[in-house]
């Protein structure tokens, strides 16, 4: 796409998303595809500065390359608010919030994750986990069983559940 068109912005996009997750499931090494999604990014946010996507992709860089975790929540917001219907920005977003412990805050992203995306099992998960944070079992259990639906497979939904089971018979 970038061969047909160099002002694509969409492809610099994606190609920091695959990059990025190429270093995430050791595809490569962190240090040369996080540089490089990097690079990606930019391009990308250079050629239509109001692409949510290319966002969401730089802030997940800054998040868990750079350790920049106030530029990365900042280009979080910065992609709902170019795009408020953008799934994935309200759910990693709810990840960082989360991550600092503000659990109340990542429920509402991640509730407004699944109101735009319900088949994305990850907010699911992560949604109990903030949930069960808070000591609220039942409802985590309940995302927990959404993820499990979904993902039959998912030893972490299933792992988590197990968890929350047993810290309600206590």
């Amino acid at each position: 796409a970038i061969a047909l068109d160099p002002e694509f912005a969409e492809a610099y996009s994606g190609m920091a998303d695959s990059y990025s997750m190429m270093g995430v499931y050791s595809f490569m090494d962190v240090d040369v595809s996080y540089p490089k999604a990097r690079e990606f990014a930019i391009e990308s946010i250079t050629r239509n500065s109001n692409l949510a996507e290319a966002y969401v992709a730089l802030a997940w860089i800054q998040f868990a390359y750079d350790w920049k975790f106030k530029e990365s929540e900042k280009n979080y917001s910065k992609a709902i608010e170019i795009d408020p219907k953008n799934a994935l920005a309200w759910h990693n977003k709810g990840n960082r919030l989360a991550e600092l412990e503000k659990y109340e805050e990542a429920i509402k992203c991640y509730d407004k994750a699944t109101e735009l995306d319900p088949k994305y099992v990850s907010t699911w998960y992560n949604k109990g986990l903030a949930l069960d944070n808070l000591g609220k079992r039942e409802e985590a259990i309940e995302c927990y069983d959404k993820a499990i639906e979904m993902d039959p497979k998912n030893a972490s939904a299933w792992i988590n559940k197990g968890v929350a089971l047993a810290k309600l018979d206590k």
